[in-house]
């Protein structure tokens, strides 16, 4: 596709073709919660300005356990791919990073799983596939289990039936 261009010329349009999907993504994000027919914006907005979320601590907080969260997101994408083929962690987040932007322009999600499977060759597409949706149950299975002991605590210390 870039064959005939020179190297600083390729470089620029790679900048600019990832750029240009970082900011479609931004968009897109955007978009949806502006435009949800479900929650008005300026409610949601005031809501948020009015209980104080955005609190410099606040936002520290969540921007630190959100690090540690794709930090340990990386780690085992990268541990479950090493049955099928080393990569590094450098690599490893750039397949974590392509999936999730895969995914938020897909539905379910289905664009983490053929954003992953890109990265290998055919042969290995079908065991990365399945590791991803061990991956993925393995998470929901977690999700679940820690939820239900939530809501054992949470129904315990308010009563519910």
């Amino acid at each position: 596709m870039f064959g005939a261009l020179p190297y600083k010329t390729k470089q620029f349009f790679l900048l600019v073709i990832k750029i240009s999907i970082v900011s479609g993504a931004g968009y897109f994000i955007y978009n949806r919660i502006a435009n949800n027919e479900q929650i008005d914006f300026r409610v949601f907005w005031r809501f948020l300005t009015e209980n104080e979320v955005f609190l410099i601590k606040n936002i520290c907080f969540l921007f630190i356990f959100t690090i540690f969260n794709w930090f340990f997101e990386i780690l085992k994408w990268q541990k479950l791919v090493s049955f099928v083929q080393s990569i590094s962690f450098y690599d490893s987040l750039k397949q974590c990073l392509a999936a999730l932007t895969a995914s938020l322009l897909t539905p379910n999600r289905i664009g983490d799983y053929a954003a992953k499977v890109a990265y290998y060759s055919s042969q290995l597409r079908k065991r990365v596939l399945v590791l991803n949706l061990i991956s993925h149950m393995a998470q929901m299975t977690a999700t679940i289990v820690i939820g239900l002991i939530g809501l054992y605590f949470f129904s315990d210390q308010y009563g519910l039936d």
